[in-house]
């Protein structure tokens, strides 16, 4: 038995806060490196795209300069589109524009050469195709021209945790979206440190890749009429840290009149890995200053140290030690949303939970939701370094941990308790908390880190006068990433990030096309792709996802109300109920009256 168990047993016997107990340096690495591989599949990140040399190449004028693109085929449906890559919608976040707010990029004279991907956003230093200046946006349009009638656009906000991930051609391919007759774009935005840092100051507040994500959107409104888009029906649309990313731009007054409608895929700003209050994220800085030899009596002298590191430096030292409750709120990194301090051009002034209890800043059209078991992603975390089940043991001595923080932190012993005994009960029976009940754990995971928080801020965007629509997302087919990366194909239910392959080609993930035979699981994977990037289109393009039923789309989604939780399950068919262990309404009401019963 690991001495470090031992170790780890003595605050919960003694009744202290067990989220403070840290994992070992080795399992710290672990979690960190399976949820990183999660998020950016950099261990396989492919070489940019670059123009074949006998590629068509098309030319399109914009309020920034000319523009060279090559020009495609989707994989599906042989749909010709032009692909503009690396456009720059920022100045190079470099030298002293490092953390800072980005500047708009200049226009350029000549022929911009857009016919091939530029790098993602540093990472960790794994991949020789990432780099300091790397905000770019790439655009995807059947139509690159402004003459005829404007398109639907949809712009994409990547997930990865704040750390990872990119606008890649190789994770993100087009070819599904522009098959239903949109425009997509998709953008980098500055990660980790480089991206979230704040030393609370008015140099360096934070949120520097949130506003690197507003003035993308800002460059969409003003560009996107030259390839073919309506800027009056743009839709951002994200997953995991994407989708939370697009919540707080629906919240903040900075954001606003910067998009028309909204898709929030498996995140909202409420999460609890979506956020740190100010005070922490100037202890994160403070605390990666000391690791770069940068910590000095001011402010000042800090930030001047930090701007001579190089960028590798700095994303080097940025993981941190992991501790139990960073794992079970899935927030392993130390980088990410915080609140501002109050300046005239913070994004984020407040915390999530006030900001969300009031009228959002930006009120469009939204459809919010989840994947039917999305804490699958933590399953083999626990396998590797818990495999004889001491880890879920030491966690069953206090439930209590999954319950809201910003709630849990101002309540006595007792109710604890209470909360621990009702959890134990509605997700475990007469059952232990261990090793043989791991996937009940994981059930307890995904509805507290994720359905219950994203249906909190479902329910309050259902207040205002735009239709808010809800989804789970149960299809588990081969598309699925996660499950076939980890080998979970035989546990129930879809994993955090799996519906992704249902919205993007991805060659290392879809077969070859045409589709030549007659797999069952392929066939109906396919339908499912063609559901979804259609319910998706629609909502784009009308604000109603399911304007008219079909025998794709064969119920109609009705939007929610404050009070009342309407939503589809996205499977075989479009259901109107849940087939999961339990329903998403009986799982919500649990948890809005366990709220009510324990009170604030």
């Amino acid at each position: 038995m690991n001495f470090f168990w031992f170790l780890a047993l003595v605050p919960a016997i003694a009744g202290m806060d067990i989220t403070e107990v840290m994992l070992s340096e080795k399992q710290s690495k672990e979690v960190l490196r399976i949820m990183y591989r999660l998020h950016t599949r950099v261990h396989k990140m492919p070489p940019p795209v670059m123009r074949r040399g006998d590629q068509e190449t098309v030319d399109l004028d914009t309020t920034m300069g000319r523009l060279r693109g090559v020009v495609n085929k989707t994989v599906r449906k042989n749909v010709t589109y032009a692909a503009f890559y690396g456009v720059p919608y920022a100045e190079p976040p470099v030298g002293r524009l490092r953390f800072r707010a980005p500047v708009p990029a200049k226009p350029w004279k000549g022929v911009y050469d857009a016919t091939f991907e530029r790098p993602c956003c540093m990472q960790n230093g794994e991949t020789p195709y990432e780099d300091e200046d790397c905000l770019y946006l790439n655009v995807y349009t059947p139509r690159p021209s402004d003459s005829g009638t404007a398109l639907p656009v949809m712009v994409f906000i990547h997930g990865g945790a704040f750390v990872g991930g990119s606008s890649s051609t190789k994770m993100y391919a087009p070819d599904f979206v522009v098959d239903t007759g949109v425009i997509l774009v998709t953008l980098n935005y500055r990660l980790g440190a480089l991206g979230f840092l704040s030393m609370q100051t008015p140099e360096v507040p934070g949120n520097a890749g949130l506003k690197d994500q507003a003035l993308a959107l800002k460059w969409v409104k003003e560009n996107i009429r030259c390839f073919g888009g309506d800027p009056m029906r743009v839709t951002v649309f994200g997953e995991s840290a994407g989708a939370a990313s697009i919540h707080y731009h629906m919240l903040s007054k900075r954001s606003k009149g910067l998009f028309d409608r909204a898709i929030l895929e498996s995140g909202t700003a409420n999460c609890p890995w979506a956020f740190l209050p100010g005070s922490e994220a100037k202890k994160k800085a403070v605390s990666l200053a000391r690791k770069l030899s940068c910590w000095t009596l001011t402010d000042a002298m800090t930030l001047d140290c930090l701007m001579k590191k190089s960028a590798k430096e700095i994303t080097e030292k940025q993981a941190k030690a992991v501790s139990l409750g960073d794992l079970l709120s899935m927030r392993p990194f130390a980088f990410v949303p915080t609140q501002e301090p109050v300046f005239d051009d913070a994004l984020i002034s407040e915390d999530p939970d006030t900001l969300i209890a009031k009228e959002p800043a930006n009120p469009v059209p939204a459809i919010l939701g989840s994947n039917s078991r999305e804490a699958l992603i933590v399953w083999p975390v626990f396998e590797k370094i818990d495999p004889i089940g001491l880890l879920t043991w030491l966690i069953g001595w206090d439930l209590s941990l999954f319950y809201p923080a910003h709630l849990l932190k101002k309540l006595p012993l007792q109710k604890k308790r209470l909360i621990h005994y009702r959890l134990k009960e509605f997700y475990f029976g007469e059952n232990s908390v261990g090793k043989a009940t791991l996937g009940n754990l994981i059930d307890l995971i995904t509805d507290s880190v994720f359905v219950v928080p994203i249906q909190r801020a479902s329910a309050r965007l259902a207040n205002g006068s735009s239709p808010v629509y809800n989804y789970v997302f149960a299809f588990d087919g081969p598309y699925g990433h996660y499950k076939r990366e980890f080998g979970l194909t035989n546990e129930r239910g879809v994993s955090h990030a799996d519906e992704l392959g249902y919205l993007f080609y991805d060659e290392n993930i879809h077969p070859q096309y045409p589709i030549r035979g007659g797999d069952e699981s392929i066939l109906k994977a396919e339908t499912t792709v063609e559901k979804m990037t259609k319910m998706w289109s629609n909502f784009a393009a009308s604000g109603d996802p399911t304007p008219v039923t079909n025998e794709l789309l064969n119920e109609k989604w009705l939007p929610r109300t404050a009070s009342h939780l309407t939503y589809v399950t996205i499977g075989d068919n479009l259901l109107v109920r849940d087939r999961d262990f339990k329903t998403l309404i009986e799982r919500v009401h649990f948890w809005k009256n366990l709220v009510a019963e324990i009170g604030e």
